[in-house]
């Protein structure tokens, strides 16, 4: 091992035994803290699992990409990225130089790695905010979070908040709370689509590794993946989740929303 490898595996004693890595800290009152996107990766802000994320999408690695590269699953890499458990040392050192950042910027915030962007007003997007109680929070959080691959922004003990595609989806756990009534499937321009349900619009591409990776998960699909409306101008791909306590859970993909939303 080099000098160099040496002082830096050092300093990155040092900076633990400093507590400059903090874990995730836990909402109180069950508030909601806004996002600094200008901090994204400073020391206060970031995690392990968010500078992976950042050195990989520089790097233009995806997760199954990198986990190849690494010998290790895909599963373990969204597991690093959501601050589920970390890599050991060794991994640590070859997931360093695969990503072109050092050891020390990827525990710390603090030497060679992933610059943060310009800060820049940003364009105001509209977000939907989506609030589900459930019975069992553990349960829930890893559905939304393993299965789906969404990513966990926020937690609390009774409550966690997801990046659900674009779009806030908040877990509130209450045990006490009435089963969901189970989905009904109604018929539309001759097609099932359940009633009620929850959707989201999502790439083809995206789509389809969806699908994938919940096959891969062994999840049972209320809507086996389809295309609907071959060759129209409404042309989509959809399939269905029963999932969360009986919510149905929609996924499709397409052309234009509009379009989407007409043909559906």
């Amino acid at each position: 091992m080099s000098t160099k490898t040496d002082n830096e595996l050092q300093r990155v004693g040092e900076a633990i035994a400093e507590n400059a890595v903090l874990p995730m800290a836990p909402l109180e009152d069950g508030g909601v803290i806004e996002a600094d996107e200008s901090a994204y990766y400073s020391e206060e802000s970031a995690t392990l699992g968010d500078r992976v994320a950042a050195a990989r999408q520089q790097a233009g690695l995806t997760q199954s990409g990198l986990a190849s590269r690494l010998g290790v699953s895909k599963k373990v890499i969204s597991s690093w990225e959501n601050d589920r458990s970390e890599p050991r040392a060794n991994r640590l050192q070859m997931l360093a130089g695969m990503l072109n950042v050092t050891v020390s910027w990827l525990l710390t915030g603090s030497g060679d790695g992933v610059e943060p962007a310009e800060a820049s007003e940003p364009e105001h997007v509209a977000q939907v905010s989506i609030t589900l109680v459930v019975t069992d929070l553990q349960s829930a959080r890893a559905f939304v979070g393993d299965q789906l691959g969404c990513r966990l922004e926020r937690q609390s003990e009774t409550e966690h908040e997801f990046n659900f595609f674009g779009q806030r989806l908040c877990l509130v756990e209450d045990p006490d709370r009435a089963a969901t009534p189970a989905m009904k499937m109604v018929e539309v321009d001759g097609s099932p689509m359940p009633s009620p349900n929850l959707g989201v619009v999502l790439p083809w591409e995206t789509w389809r590794a969806l699908a994938e990776r919940l096959r891969s998960h062994g999840v049972d699909f209320a809507i086996e993946p389809t295309i609907r409306d071959v060759g129209a101008p409404g042309e989509h791909g959809v399939f269905c989740l029963n999932a969360l306590g009986g919510l149905a859970l929609v996924f499709k993909a397409g052309g234009a929303q509009a379009e989407i939303a007409a043909a559906a």
